[in-house]
């Protein structure tokens, strides 16, 4: 009987949960910078923001063979308009941005047309922001 209670409280102590040490952090988006990140980033520019927050979204991903013509650079877009390489983010003000979001090669394309073969950085500012 002994051995019993034992073995139940050990079974219900395995089961408590540990004390939470408060609320969970947010989940870190592998696709979306938030506006809450980009202040905590504290850069002065996007590209900063990008640089220090989500690096791997400034390099070109996959095979480039197929891209005759292509710069082999990520395109950057402001509120849906073409900007550029992602070096052209360097002229948006952190302060100005609302959110980054990164578009695979394929999403790119559907969604700001052909010619982006390796993907999109596009800055949602606080004045264009959807």
């Amino acid at each position: 009987m002994r051995l019993f209670i034992a073995t139940l409280a050990l079974a219900l102590a395995a089961c408590a949960s540990a004390p939470s040490a408060g609320p969970a952090a947010p989940r870190r988006s592998s696709t979306e910078i938030s506006e809450v990140e980009v202040r905590a980033a504290n850069q002065q520019n996007a590209y900063d923001v990008v640089l220090t927050l989500r690096p791997n979204w400034l390099t070109p991903r996959g095979p480039t063979s197929m891209q005759a013509g292509s710069n082999n650079a990520v395109t950057a877009y402001v509120d849906g308009q073409r900007l550029g390489t992602v070096e052209a983010l360097r002229s948006i003000s952190s302060m100005e941005v609302a959110s980054v979001r990164r578009y695979d090669a394929v999403t790119a394309q559907q969604r700001f047309g052909l010619g982006n073969f390796n993907g999109v950085v596009e800055v949602i500012t606080r004045r264009g922001g959807r």
